[in-house]
C-alpha cells in the first residue's frame, strides 16, 4: 500500500472525478457537500433508527405504533355490534380489521374508536351485495364516506367541529323548541359531547341495526350541498326527544339526556328529523311542517 499521502489524495481526487463527483474539480468543496450530505442521511437513519431513539420517524416508533393500532383494531372489532351474529363471523372480522387497519395505516387520521362502527354498515352492505369485492369495496366505499366531510368529526378541536355542534343548538334547536333552548342556554350545558357521539358513529351505537340502516339510506338519499346536512337534524330530533326526561330533572341536564334510550323509536324520532329539516332549511322557514306525535306531555313549539 502507497503511504505517501499527496499519492492518496491525488488518488481520492481521481476516483471521485472518474464517479462524477469532483464538481468541477473543487475538491473541498466536494467534500463538504459529501459531509453534509451523510449528517444529513445519519440525522435521518443512524440516529432514527434506532430502538431507544423517540423521533415520529424512527422505524422503531412508525413499527411499534403500527403493532399498537394493529392491536386496538383487532379488540375493537369484537366490540362491534355485539347484538348481530353477523359480525362475529371469524370471515367477517378479518374483513374488518384488514381494511381498517390498511385505511388507518395510510390515513392522517389514524385509527379511531367509532370508525369501525361506520366500516361495519359499509361491510354489511357490500357483503349482501351481489359482484362485490367485499375487501376493497368496503375500503373504497368507507374512504369516500370520510372524505365526504366525516373526517372532520374525528378532529374534535377543529372549527368544523364547533361549528357543527353550535349550529345544531344554536340555530336548529333555538328556532324549533325555544324553550328547550332557553333551558339548556340559561344554565350554559355543552351538550356537544352527546351530539359528537351520535354523530361520529352515524348513530350507529344509538339505534338497532336496521335502523341504522334506515338513518343511512335517509342520510344518502337527501339532496343538499353540505354532504351530511340530514345527519344534523336526525341529531337534533334526538335532542328534542330527550326533552320531557330533561324537563322532569332540569338541574341534570347531561346525566337525563344520557338515560335516554332511543332504540325502537327511529321511526318517529327520523320523521321529526325529515320535518325540522323542512322548516329550517329545505323551505327557508316559509313551510309549516306536519309533525308527528310527540311524547307525552311535550312542549315542542309547533312551528
Amino acid at each position: 500500500m502507497d503511504s505517501n499521502e499527496q499519492d492518496q489524495k491525488d488518488r481520492l481526487k481521481i476516483w471521485m472525478r472518474w464517479l462524477n463527483m469532483d464538481f468541477q474539480g473543487n475538491y473541498e468543496q466536494c467534500k463538504r457537500k459529501i459531509r453534509l450530505f451523510y449528517e444529513q442521511l445519519k440525522q435521518d437513519s443512524w440516529q432514527d433508527d434506532h430502538p431507544l431513539s423517540t423521533s415520529p420517524t424512527n422505524p422503531w416508533v412508525i413499527r411499534k405504533k403500527l403493532s399498537k393500532m394493529r392491536e386496538d383494531i383487532v379488540m375493537d372489532s369484537h366490540r362491534v355490534f355485539l347484538e348481530s351474529d353477523f359480525f362475529c363471523l371469524p370471515h367477517i372480522q378479518r374483513i374488518l380489521q384488514e381494511v381498517c387497519y390498511v385505511w388507518s395505516k395510510n390515513s392522517f387520521l389514524g385509527y379511531q374508536q367509532g370508525m369501525l362502527y361506520i366500516l361495519g354498515v359499509v361491510v354489511y352492505v357490500v357483503y349482501n351485495s351481489l359482484n362485490s369485492d367485499f375487501y376493497s369495496d368496503s375500503f373504497m366505499i368507507f374512504d369516500r364516506i370520510m372524505k365526504a366531510g366525516l373526517w372532520k368529526l374525528f378532529i374534535q378541536k377543529t372549527s368544523e367541529f364547533r361549528k357543527i355542534c353550535d349550529r345544531i343548538v344554536y340555530v336548529w334547536l333555538k328556532l324549533i323548541d325555544i324553550e328547550f333552548f332557553i333551558l339548556i342556554d340559561r344554565q350554559n350545558i355543552d351538550v356537544s359531547i352527546f351530539i359528537m357521539k351520535w354523530l361520529r358513529c352515524m348513530f350507529a351505537r344509538e339505534f338497532f341495526f336496521n335502523e341504522v340502516l334506515h338513518a343511512w339510506d335517509l342520510i344518502f338519499s337527501t339532496e343538499s350541498q353540505e354532504k351530511f346536512l340530514m345527519m344534523e337534524f336526525i341529531a337534533l330530533a334526538m335532542l328534542i326527544w330527550t326533552r320531557d326526561t330533561v324537563f322532569c330533572e332540569p338541574h341534570e341536564i347531561l346525566t337525563s339526556i344520557s338515560r335516554v334510550n332511543f332504540k325502537g323509536q327511529s321511526g318517529r324520532i327520523f320523521q321529526l328529523a325529515t320535518d325540522c329539516m323542512k322548516y329550517c332549511y329545505l323551505n327557508e322557514y316559509k313551510y309549516k311542517p306536519f309533525l308527528p306525535p310527540l311524547p307525552q306531555n311535550s312542549r315542542i313549539v309547533r312551528v
